[in-house]
């Protein structure tokens, strides 16, 4: 298992190892916990997926527990991305591990044509304040760790902010704009998975995972392999912005929790540059597995899917020396079929 860490809310980041014993149990399980089968996912529309595995969209169609073609790796490139661009809906699959687009450009085309995007890297993928609205890097607003506003700000990480309009809560902090085109957005529909610990008692440790679907998909199968998280899914809990525990990917990522609170002040406006939040997230509860959330926490930012500016639909980019000789075999091969 190697070193790991404790997630601290008070230091406001990672902190303090612990011992290969206590992490024994999160090294994955063969063959166990339900066979691979997934149930309990949910998108925001509300309806929920079978106990099969089978996962239901806002469009009513679903995939199977052999899990979605297309799917970005670590290895792999991002699907679905066209430079200029902060639209894809459910075609766009960012990359496991991925690096970001880190040189910001103009939107062009489709949704939220003239604002800024890109620029947001895998080192700034936890913003660190928690709040929604919070780590925006970048240039795109000086509110550092201070949660606020989205509307009418731009995407660092590509991947629209999280919305809450599909449990009660249209225009949450400025995010009425993202709901308006939910059909746009990068990575498909909001999507709950509500995950199952690697722990018999899992009272007051019902993690869930809320983003787009791809991302909340891709996260739940790393965190199978990394965490030990079981299947399939546990049900679902009806959510709410306070029960969020923390913000990844510029708010396009979300990790929430059964029974939290918080303490952030519901807000609803507008302006992406007013109403910013000094006010640091409530405690967690004292029943929070910190080991199990450590690892939830860890695998987050290291593997949420992020667009990767090196390979794209539009064109491959060589990015280093080492992967031209990887396509170098490829190249040769196909001169000599040219001469047979």
């Amino acid at each position: 298992m190697g070193d790991k860490v404790i997630f601290s809310r008070e230091a406001g980041g990672l902190v303090q190892p612990y011992s290969r014993s206590e992490g024994a149990w999160l090294v994955p399980r063969r063959g166990g916990g339900g066979g691979g089968g997934r149930g309990g996912g949910v998108s925001s529309s509300g309806s929920s997926s079978s106990s099969s595995g089978g996962r239901t969209g806002s469009s009513g169609s679903s995939s199977s527990s052999s899990g979605k073609t297309g799917t970005g790796t670590a290895t792999g490139g991002s699907k679905g991305f066209t430079p200029g661009s902060v639209s894809g809906g459910s075609s766009l699959y960012g990359t496991r591990g991925g690096r970001g687009v880190s040189t910001p450009y103009t939107v062009t085309s489709g949704a939220f044509t003239g604002r800024q995007a890109g620029g947001g890297v895998r080192s700034g993928v936890y913003g660190g304040g928690g709040g929604y609205g919070s780590g925006y890097t970048s240039g795109y607003t000086s509110r550092g760790a201070r949660a606020g506003p989205v509307g009418g700000l731009g995407f660092p990480f590509i991947f629209w902010p999280v919305a809450f309009g599909g449990f009660g809560y249209a225009g949450y902090y400025g995010s009425r704009e993202l709901d308006d085109r939910a059909s746009d957005r990068p990575g498909g529909n909001m999507t709950q998975y509500t995950l199952t610990p690697p722990f018999d008692n899992a009272t007051g440790n019902s993690f869930a995972l809320f983003s787009d679907l791809n991302s909340v998909d891709d996260v739940y199968q790393t965190l199978v392999a990394q965490c030990g998280v079981r299947q399939p899914l546990a049900a679902n809990f009806t959510l709410n912005p306070n029960q969020t525990v923390a913000y990844y990917r510029g708010s396009s990522f979300a990790l929430m929790l059964d029974g939290y609170n918080n303490g952030q002040p519901n807000i609803t406006s507008d302006n992406g540059n007013s109403t910013e939040v000094d006010q640091p997230l409530a405690p967690l509860p004292s029943a929070v597995n910190q080991t199990y959330l450590a690892c939830l926490n860890n695998t987050i930012v290291a593997q949420v899917p992020l667009v990767d500016e090196a390979t794209s639909d539009a064109a491959i980019v060589l990015s280093s020396p080492i992967q031209f000789l990887l396509l170098l075999p490829a190249f040769l091969v196909a001169c000599l079929l040219t001469l047979v």
